[in-house]
């Protein structure tokens, strides 16, 4: 494939998932209910580690950033510009949409969703 025949179908691929796995976890019948106060704490775990982990790779994203931004250093900036890309795609991307699918999780599983 081509780079931008890639990037497009990655980007669809991002826009398109949540939406599916949304719609399945909602249309789902047998949708657990998180009545167990193990099985509650647990996911709340999991939710508040995905979104500490999604903040702290928005923060190295943007430490990176800043990097770029003061340096006049060409080879500072290609490197750094590279470096945010892989952080956005596979780090940022994936700990949003699975903190954004955990809190669905627990606000379908709980009694104050």
């Amino acid at each position: 494939m081509y780079t931008t025949t890639s990037a497009r179908f990655r980007a669809a691929i991002v826009a398109i998932a949540p939406a599916a796995l949304l719609g399945a976890f909602v249309y789902h019948p047998y949708i657990p209910n998180l009545t167990n106060k193990a099985a509650v704490a647990a996911a709340l775990a999991a939710h508040i580690t995905l979104a500490v982990g999604w903040i702290g790779a928005v923060a190295s994203y943007i430490a990176l950033d800043v990097a770029a931004a003061t340096s006049r250093d060409p080879q500072m900036l290609r490197a750094a510009y590279l470096a945010m890309e892989v952080i956005a795609w596979y780090v940022i991307v994936p700990l949003a949409l699975a903190s954004l699918l955990s809190g669905v999780i627990m606000s379908l599983g709980i009694k104050w969703g």
